[in-house]
């Protein structure tokens, strides 16, 4: 049977609040018809269409799991796998909560990530905005002095000249070619190869490049071990986890895995790749390998990095300040010398 697509999109956070409160509801004994139908009722307009979209195909005889999977950018395809699992396993209500808890501890990472970069980002932003400002309108109003001044003209001052000059001649030219590759950027992004590339680029980067790896190990050992208390095999929850997977260089590594073990080799040999994965993140799966507690060992992994990226995207901006501060004033202290030497010497000349 085709199933048509249901399209209407959830913030991540309607997303979350949607399964936890389908799987409590079923965990109190109500029948699934039920409890989608009380949902179709009550909760907000979003929440009452796809509940309504899911209560058509479950009447029809379709599973939860195959109805949600109609909805990808409702419910992306790790919930779906989790639910599927649960129906198969008869823990829907379990999954559907451990579903809500991974979904939303991936958003409050992604959020955490996002909210560090926005100071420097805004810094820098500012910082180019106040320079094309300066080289299009002020230093060229400048030049005519530096230029009716009858004395020798230091190495900064030659360079502010030059600097005003390029900005008259070309100034709209570099606008139009920065705003050029910042679009070409953006849309390379959405290609899997310029990603992957961008983000190799990224793991090179001190500090961010640490940032990101904390970020992969936490959503890498988060996704692992819910698939795997969800009952689903380790050679199944591989490429799942992959899929799911924000940074696409984890995904090739991930799928490589799967591979070598199928080949007959554990999961801590198939991914010791020094560059993805750090040494303690192996630690905790050969631990948990040995002792058989893999899942306990992927939760603890995720539990590690979430507190380590936490803590790293808190000092982001402690760390990136005083660079940022530094940058500024040497820029700053440039300036005022190229402008005040020539000044200084007209009027040291007259005395």
């Amino acid at each position: 049977m085709r199933l048509l697509r249901y399209q209407r999109q959830f913030a991540p956070t309607e997303t979350v609040m949607f399964l936890r409160n389908l799987g409590v509801t079923l965990a109190a004994g109500v029948s699934l018809i039920d409890a989608l139908q009380l949902f179709a009722d009550e909760g907000t307009a979003r929440q009452k269409r796809a509940a309504r979209h899911l209560y058509g195909l479950v009447m029809k005889g379709v599973s939860l799991g195959a109805a949600m999977e109609t909805s990808p950018v409702t419910f992306p395809p790790i919930a779906v796998n989790l639910t599927k699992a649960g129906e198969l396993s008869g823990n829907l209500e379990r999954n559907l909560q451990e579903t809500a808890t991974y979904l939303k501890k991936t958003h409050e990472l992604r959020r955490s990530i996002r909210t560090a970069m926005l100071y420097p980002l805004f810094v820098l932003v500012t910082m180019f905005a106040v320079g094309m400002a300066v080289g299009l309108f002020v230093l060229p109003a400048i030049v005519p002095l530096f230029q009716s001044l009858d004395v020798p003209l230091t190495l900064s001052t030659k360079i502010l000249i030059g600097t005003a000059a390029f900005f008259k001649d070309f100034g709209l030219e570099l606008l139009l070619a920065i705003f050029c590759v910042a679009l070409m950027l953006t849309v390379s992004w959405q290609f899997g190869g310029s990603r992957s590339l961008m983000q190799r680029v990224l793991l090179h980067i001190p500090y961010v490049g640490v940032l990101q790896r904390q970020s992969a190990m936490a959503q890498m050992g988060g996704t692992l071990a819910t698939l795997l208390s969800s009952g689903i095999p380790l050679k199944e929850a591989l490429p799942m986890c992959a899929d799911a997977m924000s940074y696409l260089p984890y995904r090739t590594m991930l799928r490589k895995a799967l591979r070598r073990i199928e080949n007959g080799f554990t999961l801590y040999e198939s991914i010791d790749n020094p560059r993805l994965v750090p040494g303690m993140a192996l630690i905790f799966v050969r631990i948990g390998e040995k002792t058989g507690s893999l899942v306990q060992g992927l939760r603890y992994l995720s539990n590690y990095y979430d507190e380590e990226v936490s803590y790293s995207a808190k000092n982001l901006g402690v760390v990136l300040e005083p660079i940022l501060l530094i940058i500024v004033g040497l820029l700053v202290a440039g300036m005022a010398m190229a402008i005040i030497t020539p000044i200084y010497r007209v009027t040291g000349s007259i005395h």
